[in-house]
């Protein structure tokens, strides 16, 4: 019952969030998106301390409520430093495709073709900055990328 609130009250934020944007599939993907990071935040462990007691960064909160760290040296400029600043924020606490890669940056404001993605990503992979999970959507040479 409770868990019942907590999912009507995440989808009521969502629905809030991207009511003054034109009905279209943007919306609907945003929506998905904002609903899909509220509801890892109510799932998803604290974020006041790491295992081993670390404490977790400061952060602060953006115009549209995700949290950002609170001190960044410089605002990313690359393609890389763009997914892994998404890496920091939290967004790879749980298996994402390439397209939700790509939706994620498109919500941040920075637009790239999807085949413009998998080169970076595979790098960040190569560094260790990524892991990379095979079957992704269950087909043959799909894969999903989650943090280290």
């Amino acid at each position: 019952m409770l868990e019942d609130v907590k999912i009507m009250a995440a989808r009521d934020s969502a629905m809030r969030a991207v009511e003054n944007m034109p009905d279209n599939e943007l919306k609907g993907r945003a929506f998905e998106v904002i609903l899909g990071r509220l509801l890892d935040a109510e799932v998803g462990p604290s974020r006041d301390t790491f295992p081993g007691g670390s404490q977790a960064p400061k952060v602060a909160k953006s115009v549209r409520g995700a949290a950002i760290p609170a001190v960044r040296n410089k605002a990313p400029k690359s393609c890389s430093e763009r997914i892994l600043s998404l890496r920091d924020d939290g967004f790879f606490k749980s298996p994402r495709t390439l397209g939700e890669i790509r939706s994620e940056l498109q919500m941040h404001g920075w637009t790239y073709p999807l085949t413009s993605l998998s080169g970076p990503v595979q790098k960040l992979v190569q560094k260790r900055e990524l892991r990379r999970l095979a079957g992704g959507d269950e087909k043959k040479g799909s894969y999903t990328y989650v943090a280290p």
